[in-house]
């Protein structure tokens, strides 16, 4: 708080010690944050380990949330590997699909476009996130974000990859 305060941050509370452990669940500490504040329509959550978004994600994020009106609004990307093309295998080791490829697919470029989380961008109303307590829900709409801007630093590799990509960038 000292380092917040001294960079001229206001610190309106404090999460409570069970919230502010590497175990806490974000939507805990998400609605934590919501009962300390004033009242307000939205919320937008933007992790810090997604420092690529930009200003313009944001925007276009709020816009198509608002435009379709849906409750919520998530930021993805497309998804490195397809999950037709991933297998359990079981304890005799044979193989059995996790998910059923398409009739008459027989190439990776011939699936269905999949999207994942890219941990950028979460948007809700308030009143429903409450109720529904997840961001994802069958109402929620995706906002599609470029791959270059969808880095989710979660361990050092990422991070050395973030560094990579600035580094390139400033040049």
């Amino acid at each position: 708080m000292a380092t917040a305060r001294a960079c001229g941050c206001a610190v309106p509370f404090r999460r409570p010690e069970e919230l502010a452990s590497d175990t806490a669940a974000t939507m805990d500490v998400v609605l934590h944050a919501l009962d300390q504040l004033p009242p307000y329509e939205y919320l937008v959550l933007l992790q810090p380990t997604s420092p690529l978004r930009t200003e313009a994600d944001i925007d276009a994020a709020f816009e198509l949330m608002v435009r379709s009106g849906a409750p919520s609004c998530v930021s993805v990307s497309g998804a490195e590997q397809s999950p037709y093309w991933m297998y359990r295998v079981g304890a005799d080791d044979r193989l059995s699909a996790v998910l059923p490829v398409p009739e008459g697919v027989t190439r990776r470029q011939d699936l269905p476009a999949i999207y994942t989380l890219n941990g950028a961008i979460y948007i809700a109303r308030i009143d429903w996130l409450r109720r529904v307590r997840s961001f994802v829900s069958a109402e929620t709409v995706a906002y599609k974000m470029p791959a270059e801007r969808s880095i989710d630093i979660d361990t050092r590799e990422d991070f050395e990859k973030f560094c990579s990509i600035v580094e390139q960038q400033v040049r």
